[in-house]
């Protein structure tokens, strides 16, 4: 299920560029700006069939707008319940922490998200944004939180409490408000322990 909500030129016929080149045996595109449709059982049937789901960039508060605490939100955590990935790409990867930043730098602007990485604030296009002010500001406001900032073209594979780093550059974890460490592709983390995972 691709979920192109957050951005501004919402396509329901193909998937985005990123995702062509690969084949699925079902696509279902799913976009709404009714609460009210989202909430309805005709409208996420396809979630409830899935085993992935992609939501595209654009502006995180879209998505949040749109299906906070509807049963969209709730069939994505049932896809994760029953072994399948909940993934996306800029705003796609913002949505994922229920404390979200919605925008602002160096000052954040904190709104709700999806609480699909628990005990997280994640910020994206990280370093090429100089995103690392706002970061630090947010884990001022929630200390108990772990901060991950990703970079371009790079991504984490997150199972159990275990993140996998993947992609061109780094993955930059904070706790509180000093930097643990820069991950690079094929470093793992520990999202509990906030430390290294040593590979064998």
């Amino acid at each position: 299920v691709i979920i192109p909500t957050a951005s501004d030129k919402v396509d329901l016929k193909e998937a985005p560029s990123e995702l062509r080149p690969y084949r699925f045996a079902n696509l279902s595109i799913l976009h709404t700006t009714d609460r009210e449709e989202a909430d309805s059982d005709k409208f996420v049937a396809p979630l409830k069939e899935a085993t992935g789901v992609w939501f595209v960039g654009g502006q995180q508060h879209r998505i949040a707008n749109a299906y906070l605490g509807t049963a969209v939100e709730r069939e994505v955590y049932e896809v994760l319940k029953r072994g399948g990935v909940v993934s996306g790409t800029s705003a796609g990867a913002a949505i994922q922490s229920r404390v979200m930043i919605a925008g602002g730098n160096p000052k954040p602007e904190i709104a709700t998200g999806f609480d699909l990485l628990p005990g997280a604030i994640i910020d994206q296009h990280f370093t090429q944004r100089k995103r690392q002010p706002r970061l630090k500001a947010a884990l001022q406001q929630h200390p108990d939180l772990l901060g991950i900032g990703i970079d371009e073209d790079t991504a984490i594979a997150v199972i159990g409490d275990v993140s996998e780093v993947m992609g061109r550059n780094s993955v930059h974890v904070y706790g509180g408000e000093q930097e643990v460490k820069a991950f690079s592709a094929g470093k793992q983390f520990d999202l509990k322990k906030r430390t290294s995972v040593d590979q064998k």
